[in-house]
């Protein structure tokens, strides 16, 4: 492994100062399980109309980049929150998405809205057909008491789109500002989020549709491989019926404990849905996916459980125009599975400034912390610009 990792020595220099229901009827099954029947399933729905004059929220904004003509692809974020400072983590490519050279950039702030100047964590290696490798991160979070960053470096023929030698791995610091070289996971994966943190200490993980578990609290070792249901489960509309294209899941914990991945469906014909699946043993085994009655515009969800006991969706439902990923909405769900308050989280539009592969969609991959009544949102826009917004849950009513 050669791709090098940046002792960021000044970052934390450069940081300002603070200004910081119903679940399912029935007992899950024994372990490993197949759940029989639609009494097992809560089907995740949302009442987005976007002919609806949904109430507003005015959240605080800031810009973390901005493209520049050299670099100009930003996309992929994550963000944490460590020893006094958020940490934002995101991809950057010189002209478009997953191209060589891709790298992983960091900015750091103490109150979300003033944030140092990005700095580059990792870069990739030399790849074996003539150019730089790709790196994907693949999020940041805490474990163990160190911030960890995990991505996938892969090579690419520079003929095809193919994902070549693809390699997970991490690299870690006890401070944000130096970093270890980078640890391979020994994992050939594209991880849709940083790993979830169960309610038991466990770290759970998804890569398209499949699912990894690991008990080490550091992060760094013991992945598993999660069995998946051999035959369908009876749904809303079942995964044998239709053969999804499913990818970059969704991972949340349900107060009753079971474990819920929401996948993006990728297909042609685009069907304009989320779908779910479910875990009952800590993410052991999983079911097999059914289609939710959740409308997405094709493209990653967030989903958690708030401290006041209601649950979070952000993303863009509006599933009348495949690929603008346009407006940014929050939802707000008692039960966890009906999503029925809908707010604008933004609605401000944002021109392409450079030409790339693959770049459109207003809001991309939002990805949500929550802190002391707080809710911390990072999403990419039109692929270039990294955009930070932040209100709080008690003006959520």
């Amino acid at each position: 492994m050669r791709n090098a990792v940046i002792a960021i020595a000044g970052l934390f220099g450069l940081l300002l100062p603070a200004c910081g229901g119903d679940g399912n009827e029935s007992p899950p099954p024994a372990p490993g399980a197949e759940p029989k029947g639609t009494d097992r399933i809560s089907i995740f729905r949302n009442a987005y109309d976007p002919a609806a004059d949904l109430p507003r929220i005015e959240p605080e904004h800031a810009v973390i980049y901005m493209p520049s003509g050299n670099w100009s692809y930003s996309h992929h974020p994550s963000v944490t929150y460590f020893q006094g400072a958020f940490y934002a983590v995101y991809s950057n490519g010189m002209r478009g998405e997953d191209e060589p050279g891709q790298r992983v950039m960091i900015a750091s702030s103490r109150d979300f809205i003033r944030w140092s100047a990005p700095q580059l964590l990792a870069e990739p290696s030399d790849g074996d057909y003539g150019t730089k490798k790709i790196l994907t991160p693949g999020g940041i979070r805490v474990c163990d008491g160190r911030l960890t960053v995990y991505y996938t470096e892969n090579d690419n023929d520079g003929t095809s789109n193919a994902r070549l030698n693809p390699q997970l791995y991490a690299v870690t610091s006890p401070d944000g500002r130096t970093w270890t070289r980078p640890v391979s996971l020994g994992l050939a994966i594209f991880p849709s989020h940083a790993p979830l943190r169960l309610s038991t200490g466990r770290l759970a993980m998804t890569c398209n549709r499949a699912f990894y578990y690991s008990d080490d609290p550091t992060g760094l070792r013991g992945w598993h491989k999660c069995g998946t249901a051999a035959q369908d489960q009876t749904g809303h509309v079942t995964f044998e019926q239709i053969r999804p294209s499913l990818c970059e899941g969704e991972l949340f914990e349900h107060a009753d404990g079971t474990l819920y991945c929401l996948f993006r469906n990728s297909s042609t014909p685009y069907d304009g849905y989320l779908w779910q699946a479910q875990s009952y043993d800590g993410g052991r085994n999983w079911t097999m996916p059914v289609r939710s009655d959740f409308s997405d515009n094709n493209t990653k969800s967030f989903f958690c459980a708030l401290p006041d006991g209601r649950y979070l969706y952000i993303g863009t439902p509006d599933n009348t125009r495949q690929g603008t990923r346009y407006p940014l909405v929050l939802a707000l769900s008692e039960d966890g599975f009906n999503y029925d308050k809908c707010y604008i989280l933004s609605d401000d539009r944002y021109i392409r400034q450079y030409e790339g592969r693959w770049k459109s969609g207003d809001y991309g991959y939002p990805f949500a912390y929550i802190r002391e009544g707080w809710i911390y949102v990072i999403v990419s826009r039109q692929k270039e610009r990294m955009d930070a917004l932040k209100c709080k849950i008690s003006d959520l009513r």
